[in-house]
């Protein structure tokens, strides 16, 4: 954009999604819109506004389509609070937080964190929407499996208990991710297509690459969920490599 009318309005833009999420930091802004540095530094500014159009559309996903956002607090966890319905058959315990093990787990990346941090701080605190994107996966001595984010954010937040899927030692669980694949200029297909997360961070409306019969493709991300790997050995990965 050599033109300072498009410039003058990608800021404007940018002010106007800063403006709706105020506890952002610029940096943690910037980094929300474009977690890859690499890709960051060279990334044209049309881009970067396709970008942004997606982080906006994350957040109000985030906001406005997860059930619990306006019903519950998460420092209001009670053992009647239900959860999103899942179609296969987990046992599901609420644990004190102070019990959970993290064992060997590494610190997560600053990208990985700051996006889960997102999730519960857009959500008005609610630790249901972020277990819901981020389930906290424990084993049967109660040390964690994944969800090793959602533990640090709901320690640091005081949160007493959390909603825990429990793994069993003759059964791994594996996080999918249900998607759309992205067609021209950005609309989504009707059809959900399912992936493995490979580690990658993802969140509804998120935006990434995914392994396809075809190469790689652009997809939207409709839902997650943790499945027995038996049932998703079966899914490609997606790729490590977000839009």
């Amino acid at each position: 954009m050599k033109d300072n009318h498009n410039k003058v309005q990608l800021l404007k833009n940018l002010a106007a999604v800063w403006e709706e999420y105020p506890n952002f930091r610029f940096g943690q802004l910037i980094l929300g819109i474009v977690p890859d540095r690499t890709t960051l530094l060279h990334l044209n500014d049309k881009d970067f506004l396709l970008c942004l159009q997606s982080f906006n559309k994350q957040l109000n996903v985030l906001r406005c389509d997860i059930p619990f956002l306006n019903s519950f607090k998460g420092n209001n966890i009670t053992q009647n609070i239900p959860l999103k319905k899942h179609n296969y058959s987990m046992l599901m315990e609420t644990i004190p937080t102070n019990m959970i093990k993290k064992g060997h787990m590494a610190p997560p990346s600053i990208n990985k964190y700051s996006l889960y941090n997102q999730v519960f701080q857009n959500s008005q605190k609610n630790i249901y929407a972020l277990l819901d994107v981020n389930p906290i996966v424990i084993d049967e001595n109660y040390k964690i499996v994944d969800g090793y984010c959602s533990y640090l954010i709901a320690q640091e937040n005081n949160i007493k208990n959390v909603v825990c899927i429990i793994q069993y030692h003759n059964e791994k669980l594996i996080k999918t991710v249900a998607a759309r694949h992205l067609k021209t200029r950005f609309l989504t297909g009707t059809k959900n297509y399912y992936w493995r997360s490979n580690k990658v961070p993802v969140c509804p409306g998120m935006i990434c690459y995914a392994n396809t019969a075809y190469g790689k493709a652009l997809v939207e991300i409709s839902s997650i969920r943790m499945l027995p790997q038996k049932d998703a050995t079966m899914f490609k990965k997606l790729s490590a490599k977000q839009f």
